[in-house]
């Protein structure tokens, strides 16, 4: 009886050693899942998008140098107002690609195109934004070149008040001014197409009340026909809300459409050019926009105060001149596209790498739950089978040495899916070996009892029946 119970001894010793094992095998890769980021495993995607920004932000700087795009709150006293030409290329914020690196979001406007948000200037990153393009463009425009005229119906013309004095007109703030100055843009398209006159902006911060479909197509008719009779609208609001259906409109023609997010926005494909790798996408930019913030205040009354206080060029014959503007920078524009588009691709490559991460991520973590619930059973009977022999309950913890090695193995590898699934098959094998040595205990100790038992039973037979049988019993069933 006592060599069962060693024996007995050793081998729940054996078992416990294996579940400790088994035990440290988890601990270990669960470790590694909690460290292993499915973002991390898209490195060579990172590596090309922070390499496509720096293009992106170096092309910015050619397309829409100093005031287009330079964060306007670091801007110096000392930076020069005007330019040479009207620029085309104008910064609308910044877009973020990855956590640690943006670059520059431009869109064509003047001589180009238009630009709509679709919310207006009650929503303060559009008040902001509209003016922070009033002052990018008064800024870098030569004195005389461009014409502003705002409608803000809405907040009584609060949006752009600080720029009153640069205004070419009062801000207009009900539907009857509102109609008047559709009327004058219609009549600045039919005998504005000279390249030597001044362009026309028409920055509408907030829709009157009642605008009604009439009025809507009459602002879709400007749009389509704008850049040729150097016409360009800011339209904040558009699409409006589809109310009926004379009132449902279509993104504008030759527009840039600007789509707000809590807290991002997303930038829309540019009139004649997009921004998706394969022609088959979202039809925008891919990466989250941080539109312009409100440009300091004092800063803007500083600008105000020197436009007014620079005479605008007049020609002999008194009336305003300009120089004919130079054609947009078509290669610049074309690699920043480019870019964009290359920008699109890596995303998407990147976008699914995370995504198959994710899923076998997650499967890991599924079946390290499954080992876990299976060592917390093992767990039980070791403790149960001690109990039952009337032994203490076996240390079921891996010391701190047994803990380092698994996680060592581990750790040399440190890779998702392989590593960690090879330690939970490896844990789940120490199981059934703890599991086997444990049946053997049971069938080892229950077959001594039971010889034990069986030669008793034998003994008292021949007590009864004399001591030859002693003899006899001795030499065919002793121990």
């Amino acid at each position: 009886m006592g060599g069962a119970m060693a024996r007995l001894r050793a081998r729940l010793a054996r078992a416990a050693l294996l579940h400790q094992q088994a035990v440290a095998a988890a601990g270990a890769a669960a470790r590694l899942v909690r460290d292993h980021s499915p973002i991390g495993a898209a490195t060579d995607q990172h590596a090309e998008q922070r390499a496509l920004a720096a293009r992106l932000r170096a092309l910015a700087t050619k397309l829409a140098p100093g005031w287009l795009h330079a964060p306007l709150d670091a801007m110096p006293p000392t930076a020069p107002l005007g330019g040479v030409t009207l620029p085309t290329f104008v910064g609308v914020g910044h877009a973020h690609p990855l956590d640690d690196t943006s670059f520059p979001v431009l869109v064509p406007l003047l001589r180009a195109g238009h630009v709509a948000i679709d919310g207006d200037a009650r929503d303060p990153r559009v008040a902001g934004l509209l003016r922070a393009l009033a002052l990018r463009l008064l800024t870098a425009t030569p004195p005389g070149s461009l014409r502003i005229q705002v409608v803000d119906c809405a907040d009584a013309g609060t949006t752009l008040a600080p720029f009153s004095d640069a205004l070419s007109a009062p801000v207009v703030t009900e539907q009857r001014g509102f109609r008047t100055l559709l009327a004058e843009a219609e009549r600045w398209i039919a005998v504005r197409s000279d390249a030597g006159v001044p362009a026309m902006l028409l920055i509408i911060a907030s829709l009157p009340e009642l605008t009604d479909g009439t009025d809507l197509a009459r602002i879709a008719a400007l749009a389509k026909a704008g850049p040729a009779g150097r016409l360009h609208i800011i339209a904040a609001g558009w699409p409006p809300p589809p109310l009926t259906a004379e009132t449902t409109q279509r993104p504008l023609p030759h527009c840039t459409q600007i789509a707000l997010r809590n807290p991002y926005a997303w930038v829309g494909d540019p009139p004649g050019a997009t921004f998706s790798a394969n022609r088959t996408g979202p039809g925008r930019l891919n990466a989250p926009i941080e539109l312009d913030r409100d440009p300091p205040l004092a800063l803007v009354r500083r600008v105000c105060e020197q436009l007014q206080a620079t005479p605008e060029p007049e020609s002999p014959a008194g009336t305003p001149w300009l120089p004919v503007p130079d054609e947009p920078a078509p290669s610049a524009w074309r690699d920043y596209v480019l870019a964009a588009q290359r920008l699109d691709s890596v995303r998407q490559e990147s976008t699914a790498i995370v995504a198959e991460h994710a899923a076998v991520h997650a499967a890991v973590a599924e079946d390290l739950a499954g080992l876990r619930a299976r060592l917390a059973e093992q767990a039980t009977r070791l403790g149960d089978t001690a109990a039952a022999a009337g032994l203490p309950p076996p240390p079921l913890s891996p010391g701190h040495s047994l803990a380092c090695a698994g996680w060592e193995a581990l750790g040399r590898a440190n890779a998702l899916p392989g590593t960690v699934a090879s330690a939970i098959r490896g844990a789940h094998a120490l199981i059934g070996e703890a599991d086997s040595a444990l049946a053997d205990d049971a069938r080892s100790h229950w077959w001594s009892l039971w010889g034990f038992v069986a030669m008793a039973a034998a003994v008292a037979t021949a007590l009864l029946a004399g001591t030859g049988a002693i003899v006899l019993i001795t030499r065919e069933g002793g121990p």
